[in-house]
């Protein structure tokens, strides 16, 4: 946001205009300015402390904290590259699946939804990671991770820290690869039934809305045509989670 710095008047120009080549302020004439960004902290449904700042230049940084003695810390910069560190234990098996799930149920009854708690199903798995109802019907998701590769998770358990860049086109190709050796693994008949949940919880460079645009216009007909129920990827938050498949 631009602010006259005399009188605090909002005003609607970029931040990065020279001085010389600024409009007087319409209030009081002043071509001073103040600039200021967008701050906050949240404590999510999971229990992680998240803090995310958002930038008039298009950066946007975030932090998050959890209950499990991991952090990790995602930078966007101006060039569209993502860096992003985790400290800590590395997630074992699935961990995170219930903090994932209850999230994702934050998001869904933001919009309308009436869903109850989710709940691991008891027995087998069944291709079933958690389950939510609402009275009327049953929700069935299954969890995986937003970057599956296993190189920075194995990083994390070597050394206690890991660290990785990638592009926003770059981030945007592991949701699609996530997505795709998912769908190898469930038969196509059972799809229809299930709402996959791509977990960011720690990454959550790959729910920010760049990479979700640039998912949506190269893969969004790929991703519609597997035929799952839905398709999110869920970040710290329940504003960092997004539909992939719209």
């Amino acid at each position: 946001m631009v602010l006259c710095k005399d009188c605090n008047h909002e005003l609607d120009e970029p931040t990065n205009i020279a001085t010389e080549n600024r409009s007087p302020c319409p209030c009081c004439g002043s071509t001073s300015r103040l600039f200021t960004v967008q701050t906050g902290g949240n404590i999510a449904p999971s229990g992680r402390l998240v803090g995310r700042k958002l930038s008039n230049d298009g950066t946007e940084a975030i932090r998050v904290s959890d209950s499990q003695k991991r952090s990790s810390a995602t930078d966007l910069d101006t060039s569209g590259q993502l860096s992003y560190s985790i400290e800590g234990a590395s997630p074992r098996g699935e961990s995170d699946t219930l903090d994932v799930c209850r999230t994702l149920i934050h998001r869904l009854n933001m919009s309308g939804g009436q869903w109850g708690a989710p709940t691991v199903p008891d027995g087998p798995e069944g291709g079933i990671d958690c389950v939510a109802n609402n009275g009327q019907q049953a929700l069935y998701i299954q969890v995986t991770r937003a970057v599956s590769k296993q190189d920075i998770w194995r990083q994390l358990g070597r050394l206690g820290n890991a660290t990785a860049t990638a592009t926003v086109q770059r981030a945007a190709d592991d949701l699609f690869w996530c997505v795709q050796t998912k769908a190898q693994k469930i038969p196509h008949a059972q799809r229809s039934n299930l709402l996959l949940a791509l977990d960011a919880m720690d990454t959550p460079g790959h729910a920010l809305e760049v990479v979700i645009q640039d998912f949506q216009k190269r893969y969004g007909g790929a991703v519609r045509a597997l035929g799952f129920q839905a398709i999110w990827v869920v970040g710290p938050l329940a504003e960092l989670t997004r539909r992939l498949d719209t």
